[in-house]
């Protein structure tokens, strides 16, 4: 839900709360998510006709966005690099990713609030939540 919908909803009473999702998951995606919907959605219909070549290059591209992003505002991974001695420009591709280690279920409950990127605030966050299908909710 965007931000300022979800200061909204919050100032709802309970009792109207139900209705509110309802009424809010009848829109559509486009108007529920707005732009990132939208740049998510063409990209996917330009990407559907890359080549194999085209597609890795822009998979890697995002990785290597991603963990720069992760070596500077993310505490978990920022002890991660620095315990393995690793810089983001130590992960250049998926060939890399072995650098570091598996994130498993029982790792993101312990170390949750480490998992948190520390450049975004709080009231932008979403917070989910699996059925436990493996075995343990999340």
């Amino acid at each position: 839900m965007r931000v300022p919908l979800k200061r909204l909803y919050e100032k709802f009473p309970d009792s109207l709360k139900e209705w509110a999702q309802i009424g809010y998951h009848t829109l559509p995606p486009r108007w529920r998510y707005g732009k990132h919907y939208r740049n998510a959605l063409s990209l996917f219909e330009k990407s559907d006709w890359w080549d194999e070549d085209k597609l890795r290059e822009y998979q890697e591209e995002r990785l290597r966005l991603l963990v720069q992003h992760c070596y500077r505002h993310v505490p978990y991974y920022q002890r991660v690099f620095r315990e393995r001695g690793l810089s983001p420009g130590d992960v250049q591709g998926i060939a890399d990713l072995p650098k570091l280690p598996f994130l498993t279920k029982d790792m993101v409950i312990l170390r949750r609030e480490e998992l948190l990127a520390n450049n975004i605030p709080r009231s932008a966050m979403e917070e989910a939540h699996t059925s436990g299908s493996s075995g343990t909710p999340l």
